[in-house]
């Protein structure tokens, strides 16, 4: 079992075909609703769930009801009208960037405003009044980004800031790039990022202390202008203003860092949802990136939207702010319409059952399915009705046909339950598990054909399980036979048992490799983990894992089926009966605990 195979736990008690196919719905707010302004510079969601929307025309609070707007007046009030970046403090204070006046530091126990501008009597306090960026660091130093350099703000107890300015000197190759500082961001090593029109670098903290050495990783010489950027597991996501990159930082040797552009669409701002979805805003719309598990290629193009009429489109084209909040809700600022919000969770489902017509699927017992992202083909194995493919046409709709082919010799039962891409030379191949029929077959198409032919005669047992590791090596797992091994480019097949290694059990329910390339075996006797060694035999050395009632930190159940690895590399496991956990690395490979989520805590 791979992340794209669902296990027949979940599926075969079905008898049916769910598909989940997304269906967003975006709903618009303007000054017709009580905004300010239609011109949305900047959305923040505080911690209190109170959403801050920022405008060409005043500040605007949001609870969910109604807008009460703050815009500047004579006395105690916001120190400009244009606000351009929002951001919170440790103290739940909101932080406020205009264009042209400063900053406001809005106290919502007072309801006053601290206002913070280079004056004439405060010459020192910015750089400059045109503030483009603000973030409240985990130190809890404030950086204002301007048009004019970068300022730290750090506040005394009295209430005073100290103040560090950064600006670009040319005769210095470590000072900031440029002074149009763009966006500010704190990675999750607290590096402090600073994206600017020519460049992509960072600050470091040692000891406490900001060091003044800046280090560039991405230069420009044109002028891209760098909007916005955020971390994720397997490097970093820049925008430009043409399009959005993924940066491959070598953070040893940061002048090494390479960069992947995605297919070229203009880019504002973007957010990653809990899917690790990339949804990416511009001057043309919305274009949702779907993740594909690949690190290589972790990015295609899904769905696009655009301005239209009704309320599955955009009230218009040019995004240019984006928030994702803790809820799933995402909330987009456009360019002259207000902003919208979408729920990025809501599904809804087509089921497919099977019938006489021709093109349903063959039987209603699916034991499994397996997304192929290449050829965008749904592979379904089932109980009777061998392997049956559907085309998806992603984002809009599902073609009406399966097609159902055969696994298993003339006059055997045709079952197939697991499905493994095991492709090779530009062949397209799948590896089946026909189960109970105590063997294993292939379906490689041949020009417009599929041929099914079997192989692995020589196992004894059923195989309910195949994988295929990033070493190409084919992994089987069989009900009471055991584990075994076949290195295609050796041709040999090499058997795992509770006789011959650490095996605790020979009844394999799943198979899944990390990304650290450790193989993690589901069984009804405890969850293995198979790490490389060639220096014990079989050159596979096996820990288990199981549940000890007196040890909180063990498995709450040993008898562990699903293994899921997230976009972030936690390690998830399913247990029938002792709900869901999640495995915590130790100070090596296989010394790790486990907490569980069970029905008692919701």
């Amino acid at each position: 079992m791979n992340p794209s195979t669902l296990s027949a736990i979940f599926l075969f008690t079905l008898f049916t075909i769910n598909l989940q196919a997304k269906d967003y719905q975006f709903e618009r707010f303007s000054s017709q609703d009580g905004l300010s302004q239609n011109i949305v510079l900047d959305i923040y969601k505080d911690h209190e769930g109170l959403v801050w929307i920022g405008t060409f025309d005043g500040l605007n609070l949001y609870d969910g009801y109604e807008f009460k707007i703050f815009r500047k007046e004579k006395g105690n009030s916001i120190v400009g009208n244009r606000v351009h970046c929002l951001a919170e403090d440790q103290n739940n204070n909101i932080w406020i960037g205009t264009m042209d006046e400063g900053v406001s530091v809005y106290n919502k126990i007072t309801g006053t405003f601290l206002n913070l501008q280079n004056t004439e009597e405060q010459p020192d306090l910015l750089t400059c009044n045109d503030v483009r960026s603000i973030l409240i660091d985990s130190h809890g130093a404030a950086w204002i980004g301007t048009l004019q350099g970068l300022n730290m703000l750090t506040q005394r107890d009295d209430g005073t800031f100290s103040v560090k300015k950064f600006v670009h000197d040319p005769k210095d190759p470590k000072s900031l790039r440029s002074n149009q500082v763009i966006r500010i961001y704190e990675d999750w090593d607290g590096r402090i990022w600073v994206t600017t029109n020519f460049s992509v670098g960072y600050l470091e903290y040692k000891d406490n202390q900001i060091k003044d050495v800046f280090t560039n990783a991405v230069l420009s010489e044109a002028e891209n202008g760098f909007s916005y950027m955020q971390q994720v597991h397997f490097g970093y996501l820049v925008a430009d203003f043409n399009g959005t990159f993924i940066l491959r930082f070598n953070a040893e040797h940061p002048e090494e860092s390479t960069y992947e552009n995605l297919p070229s669409h203009s880019s504002y701002s973007f957010v990653v949802d809990p899917d690790s979805n990339l949804w990416v805003g511009g001057f043309d719309g919305i274009h949702l990136f779907r993740y594909t598990g690949n690190l290589a290629q972790p990015y295609v193009l899904d769905q696009t939207f655009t301005s239209g009429e009704n309320d599955k489109t955009l009230s218009h084209n040019f995004v240019r702010s984006m928030l994702l909040d803790n809820t799933g809700i995402l909330w987009m600022g456009t360019q002259g319409k207000g902003f919208m919000k979408c729920n990025t969770h809501k599904t809804t489902f087509r089921q497919y059952r099977h019938t006489p017509d021709p093109g349903s699927i063959p039987t209603n017992k699916v034991w499994t399915f397996y997304e192929d992202q290449e050829t965008n083909m749904l592979l379904l194995g089932t109980e009777g009705g061998g392997v049956s493919m559907l085309n998806l046409d992603h984002g809009k709709n599902y073609s009406s046909g399966f097609t159902s082919y055969n696994v298993s010799p003339a006059g055997e039962q045709n079952f197939a339950y697991d499905i493994e891409d095991i492709s090779r030379d530009g062949v397209k191949t799948y590896l089946i598990g026909n189960g109970f029929h105590q063997m294993v077959s292939t379906l490689e198409q041949r020009g417009n054909n599929w041929i099914f032919q079997r192989i692995f005669t020589q196992l004894d047992r059923q195989v309910m399980v195949v994988f295929q590791d990033e070493n190409k090596t084919l992994w089987l797992g069989s009900y009471e036979g055991g584990l075994a091994r076949y290195s295609p480019d050796k041709e040999q097949l090499t058997r795992f048992t509770n006789e011959n290694s650490k095996l605790a059990t020979n009844i394999i329910r799943s198979i899944t490799e990390d990304s650290r390339g450790r193989l993690w075996i589901g069984t009804d006797k405890g969850l293995m983990l198979l790490t490389r060694d060639q220096k014990v035999k079989q050159g596979m050395e096996f820990t288990l894992f199981t549940h000890n009632p007196d040890d909180s930190t063990t498995l709450s159940n040993s008898y562990c089926v699903p293994v899921l690895e997230t976009a972030s590399g936690e390690i998830w496991v399913g247990t029938f009966g002792g709900g869901l956990n999640r495995y915590h690395e130790g100070s090596n490979e296989t010394n790790g605990y486990f907490t569980s989520i069970q029905q008692k805590d919701g």
